[in-house]
């Protein structure tokens, strides 16, 4: 399942053309609320192909529900899931090709990954402790006289 868009730009047409005559593969468009907790809450594997924006919030779902979590090997995904995520190299189908087909065929490492996922956000991400780094940082930018 493919959930997201805009499936009408370059990529999601690129994506539907390879995808095109295999009914396994279904493009949902975007998808909110509960139904997308539904599916973050089923998944097998969260694919997260970014290859150009900061610390994602999908990205931190996508680990936070606990999910066998495939991303691209970006700095900022790097620095948000650290050893709690596969990475494949960012733009390279080839190489998610192979790392999808690893993931899937260690099943315990998979649920071993999970685990982990979970973890990493109940200890790494917690409001608390990212109010207080937040205020530390904006002191540092108040204006001096």
């Amino acid at each position: 399942m493919v959930v997201g868009g805009p499936l009408a730009s370059a990529y999601g047409k690129f994506l539907r053309r390879i995808a095109a005559g295999d009914e396994r593969i279904v493009f949902t468009g975007p998808i909110y609320d509960d139904r997308l907790k539904e599916l973050y809450s089923n998944a097998l594997v969260y694919v997260h192909p970014s290859e150009s924006e900061g610390q994602s919030v999908a990205l931190l779902e996508g680990l936070a529900y606990g999910n066998c979590v495939v991303t691209s090997d970006t700095p900022e995904s790097r620095e948000t899931a650290e050893e709690n995520a596969y990475y494949f190299r960012s733009g390279d189908p080839d190489d998610l090709k192979r790392v999808l087909e690893r993931v899937i065929s260690d099943p315990a490492g998979m649920e071993e990954m999970r685990r982990r996922a979970r973890r990493h956000v109940e200890t790494a991400y917690q409001w608390q402790d990212k109010i207080i780094q937040y205020e530390a940082m904006y002191a540092t930018l108040g204006y001096r006289r």
